[in-house]
């Protein structure tokens, strides 16, 4: 996985960049996100609808694009990931099954997450879409931590990532730098 800092420079054209990287012969999935596994990702407070908002767990959370789970080969135990055809999806989210457990662990499909909103006094509604397989996404060292995937609403800072096919990478990573210079 070739692995590009700071995408936000990209600014609007960041959706276009990736559809030309997504075309280039050895590429097999581009995406972008705030946080990649092994750095560091904010810790929310959520809670379910129905519940008091004192009784709170908080979780790792990566704002990703389309493609996040395929970039980086991440599966679901059930339910979906996002997808581009459901607008609704831009108010949805993924958990691990870490998480799942400490919700509960049954019938999560369906709920709403409920975390503090950019805004001040507002809250956030997110439709639990699946649950993710359990993988490291932080030191090898630490045991897995719950953790919730979002979409992406704008260009934040963060990462695009690039999944090559084996092989020499040299010739794709040239296709890409150029790109990049010619934006």
């Amino acid at each position: 996985i070739l692995v590009i800092r700071r995408p936000d420079g990209l600014k609007n054209n960041l959706e276009d960049f990736k559809l030309q990287v997504s075309r280039f012969p050895g590429v097999l999935a581009v995406a972008n996100s705030t946080s990649i596994p092994g750095s560091s990702a904010p810790r929310i407070p959520y809670y379910i609808t129905g519940t008091p908002a004192t009784h709170n767990y908080s979780a790792s959370t990566y704002f990703v694009s389309h493609g996040f789970e395929s970039t980086f080969g991440i599966t679901l135990n059930q339910g979906r990931f996002f997808d581009k055809s459901q607008p609704s999806d831009s108010t949805a989210c993924l958990i691990n099954e870490t998480f799942a457990r400490q919700l509960g662990g049954t019938d999560l499909l369906g709920k709403v997450l409920i975390r503090p909103s950019e805004e001040p006094d507002e809250l956030t509604n997110l439709k639990i879409l699946g649950v993710l397989n359990d993988f490291n996404y932080e030191d090898l060292e630490n045991p897995v931590m719950p953790m919730v995937m979002v979409l992406m609403h704008a260009n934040y800072e963060g990462y695009l990532t690039v999944r090559l096919q084996p092989g020499d990478p040299e010739p794709v990573i040239e296709q890409i730098g150029a790109l990049w210079e010619s934006f």
